[in-house]
């Protein structure tokens, strides 16, 4: 493997990263909007505390973005797959472990870093390499499921 093709792996993950940190930033606003006046709220009507809580979701979701940017990109390195498999299994632990404040979205953000170097983890790597990120990628699924549902049905 040559210099130019390394750089060329690396701008492709790291640009996949971005992509799927986008797309969950759209998922976690519209999940967001479902808990703070989607249609199984309880009291009916849209109020400027209703659009506070979103806003704040967002925000949340934007700080959470920034996170997995800041923290994946080193991880997104072709080569370097011990890397990438470890911020997946702690992506996935982040995930999992942001049931108790699902309603801020960030859920959606952490899986989809975990899914991302996870997935490059398990292309590249072998033995508990390749454990660790698909163990990582399972708590990520498991996290924004049960996130998801009590977005949805709270």
């Amino acid at each position: 493997m040559n210099v130019e093709s390394a750089r060329a792996n690396t701008t492709g993950l790291r640009r996949l990263l971005v992509t799927a940190i986008a797309g969950a930033f759209v998922f976690a606003a519209v999940f967001t909007s479902f808990g703070a006046f989607g249609p199984f709220n309880s009291d009916g009507e849209f109020t400027s505390q209703n659009f506070a809580e979103w806003l704040i979701g967002v925000a949340a979701a934007i700080v959470a973005g920034a996170v997995v940017w800041m923290t994946g990109k080193s991880g997104a390195v072709a080569g370097n797959t011990t890397g990438a498999a470890n911020r997946a299994l702690a992506f996935g632990i982040v995930a999992l472990v942001s049931l108790p404040v699902f309603w801020l979205g960030i859920y959606a953000l952490f899986a989809a870093g975990s899914f991302v170097l996870g997935g490059a983890a398990i292309r590249e790597a072998t033995g508990g390499t390749k454990a660790k990120a698909a163990i990582g990628m399972a708590l990520a699924a498991v996290g924004t499921i049960a996130c998801a549902m009590a977005n949805l049905f709270g």
